[in-house]
């Protein structure tokens, strides 16, 4: 898949500005190119949105236990930030309540 792919920000500077000169654009050749950067695994950022879901879910009004019984099962709790460990232990307003 696309998103697995490693970019290497000195080639693609060097790609880049090959396409850039030919075209007759100016380029400065002393800026530096980009950091790498941190992806995360594909299995965390899955984790983290079927998180995402969960505490969404809580929004709509689904019952606290309900949520973090789900997440316990699916072994997402460490995936949950300190907010959202806070709003699973019932620190968490619903939509309805936000409008009131």
């Amino acid at each position: 898949m696309w998103f697995n792919q490693k970019i290497d920000p000195k080639a693609t500077k060097i790609k880049n500005t090959k396409a850039l000169l030919s075209d007759g654009i100016e380029v400065i050749e002393h800026l530096p190119f980009l950091d790498k950067p941190k992806s995360r695994d594909t299995e965390d950022v899955a984790k983290r949105m079927m998180v995402l879901l969960a505490i969404f879910q809580l929004h709509l009004g689904a019952p606290n236990h309900f949520i973090t019984q789900w997440i316990d099962e699916n072994g997402l709790t460490n995936s949950l930030t300190s907010g959202e460990r806070s709003s699973c232990k019932g620190n968490f307003k619903t939509c309805q309540n936000r409008i009131k």
